[in-house]
């Protein structure tokens, strides 16, 4: 069982006082359900125990995939040294603001430690009694469970069918721990990085004005990317927010805002009937976008076409079908006429990564639901034999239905075998077919997981089962 650090923490300058109700853990006095329920983390500077343990935990930091400080700094202050190292006053400042984030995230450090130490003794003490029953199978996991907190491994977003029902209950509880730390330390690393910011800004300055316009150029990288490891806290707009947008004849097209961010498009080796071409790669979004609730309708097409579409079901709320993805085209170039399209907003079909972001809406598994997919929660395998009004089944977490199943959706992106990752990836220069996701009505659960990448139509190419959904930039 893999796992990793958790997302979350705090800061702060002084002694702090973290309240903790970890779990009704451990047996006897050290350990009681009381004591825990009214247990206190109070890390303090003076202890050298306490020092060294957090020095040790920052300094691993590095090797870690963790959200907050030690992935603002850590990364950004070690990643980029051969760098920085043509610039002594960057040098100076990498040096300076990281004794900062060692001593800010000390306290943070300190409750996972702590957190950590109860969680070890509880699985102990599940291991033993597994092992006392004679249940290998979970003897074994409660030991892979203590290596991962060990090793500072991922924890899976979700439980597999194998996972005791007790782990499953203390995963929960640590999860809940933890997350009451992330809001404060989120905080907190937002204005220690908007500090650090304002630092290179004048250092950019700086340099500029006397002529080192190459060192300038240095600094000013380093900046962006320190600011890229740090997406989605600058944002005004929260996930799942709706805005509609009017067309002609009141008809209403509605989009949910899909925040920047990072996550990893593909599948991991381990998920059930990937495909090859699916190695997984790290994505960065600099800018949020706003996604169409649901696949383009067929009397939001009229609205703005004036014309029905060329669909072999039909039906005002049914999805829009047997277009091309040159006719799609000419419908995007007219949405972009109409004159209620908020101001600064562009529309065009989503990137592939930023349909398999916005379908994920978070989530790791195979499908937005979970680890599998059934004829309840899209319109999948045939079951109904042709589309079905869009929003007729279950959202996603960031309010958007119909991601699996139902219709096919053209992305903007040639088809190429190899995903590309990076920030703000498209797809390759050229190609002979463009990209659709998410499978459809025909399709069976596997053509429909978030991650599934496979060859398209071409640009004339239509079916009964391809449609798309429209994505909008805004400034």
């Amino acid at each position: 069982m893999a796992w990793h650090r958790r997302k979350g923490g705090y800061l702060h300058n002084h002694r702090t006082e973290i309240p903790m109700n970890p779990f009704k853990l451990l047996p006897g006095s050290q350990f009681s359900s009381a004591s825990l329920r009214s247990a206190w983390i109070v890390p303090r500077s003076g202890s050298d125990a306490c020092r060294v343990s957090c020095k040790d935990r920052f300094l691993a930091g590095a090797k870690r995939v963790v959200s907050g400080l030690a992935l603002l700094f850590v990364m950004a202050l070690l990643a980029q040294g051969a760098r920085a190292q043509e610039v002594p006053e960057l040098e100076t400042l990498k040096k300076e603001y990281a004794k900062l984030v060692a001593t800010a995230d000390e306290p943070y450090q300190a409750a996972v430690a702590e957190l950590d130490k109860k969680y070890l003794a509880r699985l102990e003490i599940e291991q033993q009694a597994a092992q006392q029953a004679g249940k290998l199978d979970d003897a074994l996991i409660f030991d892979g469970e203590k290596k991962a907190i060990l090793n500072r491994q991922e924890m899976p977003s979700e439980d597999d069918a194998k996972t005791p029902a007790i782990l499953k209950k203390m995963r929960v509880l640590y999860r809940a721990e933890i997350a009451k730390l992330a809001p404060m330390r989120d905080k907190n690393a937002k204005s220690l990085r908007d500090d650090y910011a304002k630092e290179l800004d004048g250092l950019v300055k700086s340099l500029t004005k006397v002529g080192r316009l190459q060192e300038a150029i240095t600094v000013k990288q380093f900046r962006d990317e320190l600011l890229a490891a740090s997406t989605g806290v600058v944002s005004t707009q929260s996930k799942g927010t709706v805005r509609s947008v009017k067309l002609h004849g009141g008809v209403v097209m509605k989009f949910c805002y899909c925040p920047p961010g990072d996550f990893r498009m593909g599948s991991p080796p381990e998920e059930k009937e990937r495909n090859q071409n699916e190695n997984q790669v790290k994505v960065h979004f600099s800018k949020g976008i706003w996604l169409a609730q649901t696949e383009c309708t067929q009397k939001q097409w009229t609205a703005i076409m004036g014309t029905p579409p060329p669909s072999q079901f039909h039906g005002d709320d049914l999805p829009v079908e047997s277009v091309t993805w040159n006719q799609v085209q000419d419908f995007i170039a007219k949405l972009n006429g109409i004159k209620s399209l908020p101001a600064g907003w562009k529309a065009s079909l989503p990137t592939e990564a930023q349909w398999e972001y916005a379908c994920r809406a978070g989530t790791k598994s195979a499908y937005a639901f979970g680890t599998t997919l059934n004829d309840k929660q899209a319109n999948i395998g045939r079951v109904l034999g042709k589309t079905a009004a869009a929003a007729s089944y279950p959202a996603n977490a960031w309010g958007l239905f119909d991601m699996h199943g139902n219709v096919q959706e053209f992305c903007e992106d040639w088809y190429g075998n190899k995903i590309l990752g990076g920030t703000d990836p498209t797809g390759p220069a050229s190609g002979s077919v463009r990209v659709v996701r998410g499978g459809g009505f025909a399709d069976d659960a596997s053509t429909c997981r978030s991650a599934n990448h496979r060859s398209g139509y071409g640009m004339t190419d239509k079916g009964p089962d391809v449609g798309f959904r429209v994505a909008c930039t805004a400034p």
